[in-house]
């Protein structure tokens, strides 16, 4: 069985291709019989080369409908495969584990089993074992959220079945990576994808393939805003399901189709739709299936202005997602969450829920970006070689001056016979005529020189002003799409503002943005001061960190300064603002420090990014803290305790991250005054 990048529906429908029927190489007559009652006859069977065989074919047929049973006979079958050193059977009785281990919602736990799977496999070798190996070990990455490495292992297998030319194995890949472009909303690279897959499909003769994949072309379609086309697509796939009998397929229609019905604006028949879906998974107990559902109704809902219904099935479909380990479920809870909340007027709740929500996006790393940078290269390529193209035109006038000149000495040679003192007169008005040329020549491609390098400056310095200069360099010297980078050290930075919800409503829009503005302004010039890279502000939210891209060893310290700075410019800025009878800003500061996954993002407002639990925990820090207080966990204190002194807080508890040792940073060690407290 072969574990695939898909909704539970389309697993449902495929895995069933590969689950090989026990019938009489089990038990002649009696496969009718409860899965317990097969085992133990399998168990009893006295030839231990049939036993293995039987036990591995068990495990390949129960692994989703009896996972605990189809484990016990795998690592049975494995045992009896390792004695016989058969590799082949081992490396199955490892698949089916992982398959087990998948089909009961602990997908990190299928991993081990299905790399060994494939390290046997690639042992062997078995190509075809190999191509299945990768691609279940992309599809658990894909669960996990990380899509370039769930790309990766999926392209892997593809290119293995495309060497074997096995069109059925294709048509899968081709499959898998189509919802994943689509889960990365690339609808367009999805929908080719799926063009060629479904040909295949046909091709073959294979129905219930060929439905689902009109059922994600419909998807894509939907992306693109193709709703007509998407409907006909969606219909295609239904009639096969209902030909075919087949509920799962169905039940991924309705979800369709209310999707569909909700971005046309048709509420009550999207409701409808989506809640006869819900209806259909719950009979089949599809738990990814029930999540989404219960996540497109709090949407539909929130549509219909119904804010405390939506709210309730967005919170349901979140702690679903957070039981069965659906990042994504999780990721599009809270961005509905904000949406409803703001749709509301709850906009301090709104901004709460959407940072969680960008925190989790922010940790899933898009294959999308890879293909968006190298995007950006190419165009940087194009630039330059505009460039190069403008020098070679200026190049090409030059030569043609240099033909007109030569043109002109052929027609005075021919008066040479006039005379000599025409004939002197005549290469006196060439030299002459030649140097003014060849000056004027020369000016016009300086001046056309130096419109290209002010042009190259302003393109530097914009570079330089959206990525850290190293990233810059090395994005404009080589070309090549620089892989993200893991930092080991780092120190995360999080400044938040109290009250700021309040303050909106108290001043106008350009207000705002200009108090926003000066605070921000400020920070900048500290975070510079202090060689802290800025990573970016979400409304009023500030993120910076140290010890990237360049290393250093005292990022924590640089982090703490630039933090105590911060704070004492809040106290400034509250005392002025008092001062004039204006509303003020007050900040929340946090700091964790730890490994980080650092690169550019996007095409469109591209820009430098990091990733990783050390991001998500620094959040987390910073919304323990307390306003005109640095927070910092205790990785952090570990680092500059020999230089600051600090209040230990004790175990705070943290949301998603439960209790964490927490200190306020209270003075440099050398300093007689009084414990910072800004707060008032």
């Amino acid at each position: 069985m072969t574990v695939f990048l898909m909704d539970k529906f389309t697993r449902i429908g495929f895995l069933g291709i590969f689950l090989v029927l026990l019938q009489a190489n089990i038990l002649p007559g009696q496969e009718v019989e409860p899965a317990d009652s097969l085992l133990q006859a399998v168990l009893a069977q006295p030839d231990p080369a049939i036993r293995k065989s039987q036990l591995l074919k068990f495990s390949h047929r129960y692994a989703r409908s009896a996972p605990a049973l189809a484990m016990e006979a795998a690592k049975e079958g494995m045992r009896l495969a390792h004695e016989e050193a058969d590799k082949s059977g081992e490396a199955l009785a490892n698949s089916d584990l992982g398959d087990c281990y998948w089909n009961l919602g602990q997908h990190q736990e299928a991993l081990p089993y299905f790399k060994k799977a494939l390290q046997l496999r690639e042992e062997i070798p078995d190509s075809a074992g190999i191509a299945r190996s990768l691609n279940n070990i992309g599809a658990v990455f894909w669960r996990d959220g990380n899509y370039p490495q769930s790309m990766e292992y999926h392209l892997g297998s593809l290119r293995i079945r495309k060497a074997l030319k096995d069109s059925g194995a294709i048509a899968h890949s081709y499959l898998s990576l189509g919802i994943l472009k689509n889960d990365v909303k690339e609808p367009s690279r999805a929908m080719g994808y799926f063009r060629e897959g479904v040909q295949m499909a046909e091709a073959l003769g294979k129905q219930r393939m060929q439905a689902t994949f009109y059922n994600y072309m419909g998807a894509s379609a939907q992306q693109l805003g193709a709703f007509k086309q998407a409907e006909e697509y969606y219909q295609k796939a239904q009639d096969t399901y209902v030909e075919l009998g087949d509920a799962v397929g169905q039940a991924a229609h309705y979800r369709q189709i209310g999707r569909l019905y909700l971005q046309e604006g048709e509420l009550q028949k999207a409701r409808k739709a989506l809640n006869k879906a819900l209806q259909m998974e719950r009979q089949q107990h599809d738990q990814e299936g029930i999540a989404r559902l219960l996540i497109d109704l709090g949407e539909a809902a929130r549509e219909s202005r119904d804010f405390n219904a939506s709210i309730t099935y967005l919170e349901r479909g979140l702690e679903l997602s957070k039981q069965i380990g659906l990042k994504a479920g999780m990721r599009d809870a809270f961005e509905q969450m904000a949406r409803t909340y703001e749709t509301a007027g709850n906009y301090r709740q709104a901004f709460n829920t959407y940072k969680r929500f960008q925190v989790l996006q922010d940790s899933i790393m898009d294959a999308a970006k890879a293909q968006q940078l190298q995007d950006l290269y190419v165009e940087y390529d194009i630039e330059k070689k505009e460039q190069q193209i403008q020098v070679l035109n200026l190049q090409k006038e030059r030569d043609a001056a240099e033909n007109a000149k030569l043109s002109q000495e052929k027609q005075r040679n021919i008066v040479i016979g006039v005379g000599v003192g025409l004939l002197l007169l005549s290469l006196l008005g060439y030299s002459y005529s030649r140097t003014r040329l060849e000056a004027k020549s020369n000016k016009q491609l300086q001046h056309k020189n130096q419109l290209i390098e002010a042009a190259k400056q302003r393109s530097d310095e914009l570079l330089r002003n959206i990525l850290p200069d190293e990233i810059a360099e090395e994005l404009k010297e080589t070309g090549k799409n620089p892989a993200p980078r893991r930092y080991e050290k780092v120190t995360v930075l999080f400044v938040d503002f109290k009250g700021f919800t309040t303050i909106a409503q108290q001043l106008t829009h350009t207000q705002l943005v200009a108090e926003l503005h000066e605070c921000f302004l400020a920070f900048d010039k500290i975070v510079e001061k202090q060689g802290i890279e800025k990573i970016k502000t979400i409304g009023d939210a500030y993120m910076c960190a140290a010890g990237l891209p360049v290393p250093t060893p005292d990022h924590a310290l640089r982090a703490v300064r630039a933090a105590l700075e911060m704070q004492q410019f809040m106290a400034f800025f509250k005392e002025e603002r008092k001062k004039m009878g204006k509303p003020y800003f007050e900040a929340r500061i946090g700091l964790h420090s730890g490994p980080v996954i650092a690169g550019i993002v996007g095409i469109q407002k591209f820009a430098y990014d990091i990733w990783g639990d050390t991001v998500n925990t620094a959040a987390r820090i910073e919304s323990s803290s307390e306003v005109g207080r640095v927070n910092i966990s205790q990785d952090t204190y570990e680092l500059v305790k020999h230089e600051y002194t600090c209040q230990y807080r004790g175990k705070v508890f943290a949301k998603n991250k439960g209790e964490i040792d927490m200190y306020f940073v209270e003075k440099l060690r050398s300093e007689a005054s009084v414990p910072l407290s800004l707060s008032s």
